[in-house]
C-alpha cells in the first residue's frame, strides 16, 4: 500500500513538472544589456506591434516596438539600468495577444535605477 502511494506521488510530481516546463514555441524575453536596460523578444508574431513594460517597485517604463519578419525585436530603456540587486518585472504584450513575462526577484539593494 505504501509503495503504491509513493508511486502515485512520484507520478503526480512528474506530471506537475512536465506541465510547468516552458513551451519552447512561446514568446520569450531576454536581457541583452544592463546599462541601459536592453531586452530582446523572440517568437512574437511577424511584424507584430509589441508593448513592453519594465517595472520596479518605484519605476515604470513603457515602450512600443515592432517585431521583425522573424518575430524578433530589441528594445532599449535608455533611462533605466539594471544591476541585478532588486525586483524587476518585464512584460511584453503583442497586438495579436502574444505575451511574455519574466521577473527577477532579489532581496537587497535598489539595482534598477532611473538614469
Amino acid at each position: 500500500m505504501r509503495a503504491a502511494a509513493l508511486a502515485a506521488a512520484a507520478a503526480l510530481a512528474a506530471a506537475t513538472a512536465a506541465t510547468a516546463a516552458p513551451d519552447p514555441a512561446a514568446p520569450a524575453l531576454r536581457i541583452t544589456g544592463r546599462t541601459p536596460l536592453t531586452l530582446t523578444g523572440l517568437r512574437f508574431g511577424a511584424l507584430e506591434a509589441v508593448r513592453v513594460e519594465a517595472r520596479t517597485k518605484t519605476l515604470r517604463f513603457v515602450r512600443t516596438v515592432r517585431a521583425n519578419a522573424l518575430g524578433r525585436f530589441t528594445v532599449t530603456f535608455r533611462h533605466l539600468s539594471f544591476d541585478g540587486r532588486t525586483d524587476l518585472t518585464v512584460t511584453a504584450t503583442g497586438a495579436r495577444g502574444d505575451r511574455a513575462t519574466f521577473t527577477v526577484n532579489h532581496v537587497t539593494g535598489s539595482g534598477v535605477s532611473k538614469v
